[in-house]
């Protein structure tokens, strides 16, 4: 799953409102480990952030290297860990009610 939010629509808590996603196939990505989602977070003043998320990435980590990158403040750097947070938790949702999902405890 990818998905494209600007760091405005966080700032003012509609994220969900100005999030646009497009889901790709795994092929797509070629060889390496396929990314849990993307994010292409739209900086403001032309500037993308792209964000690769796979499993077992610090969020925290991964948001707090956007900000550095970008210098951008505490508050943005929260927002950004906040909304990956969220995005994990609707990935890891979406994958749990896959039809033909195998689970291993079965």
């Amino acid at each position: 799953r990818e998905t494209v939010v600007s760091l405005a629509a966080l700032q003012a808590g509609t994220a969900q409102a100005a999030e646009v996603a497009a889901t790709r196939s795994a092929d797509s990505f070629g060889a390496g480990p396929v990314p849990q989602f993307e994010v292409e977070l739209d900086i403001g003043d032309g500037r993308i952030a792209p964000i690769v998320v796979h499993e077992g990435t610090d969020l925290d980590s991964a948001a707090a290297a956007v900000a550095g990158a970008h210098i951008l403040g505490g508050a943005d750097e929260r927002r950004i860990a906040a909304y990956l947070r969220r995005m994990r938790e609707e990935v890891l949702a979406s994958a749990a009610a896959a039809p033909g999902r195998v689970d291993s405890a079965a």
